[in-house]
């Protein structure tokens, strides 16, 4: 089953995401759910402040349990707010 792992950054982009290595459907998962990884990337810098003896991040891990058709027209209509946002 093939999966990607987006690590949650404070900027919520994973570092493929802006030098075009990122797949689609990394780049729409992110887009999408923006606010949701800048909550896990505070999450995470708010642990990292703390006086503990390790340091944390936050991985959200994508399965895709099927290939799924998408119509021509609504993958133009997903990658157009995905090159806007």
């Amino acid at each position: 089953m093939p999966e990607i792992i987006i690590t949650c950054h404070k900027n919520s982009e994973c570092e493929n995401y802006k030098n075009d290595i990122c797949n689609f459907l990394c780049k729409w998962f992110i887009t999408k759910n923006n606010f949701l990884f800048e909550e896990f990337a505070t999450l995470s810098d708010n642990l990292n402040r703390q006086d503990y003896f390790y340091t944390s991040e936050v991985n959200i891990i994508i399965k895709a349990i099927t290939n799924t058709e998408v119509s021509e027209e609504v993958f133009d209509y997903l990658r157009e707010y995905v090159n806007k946002h």
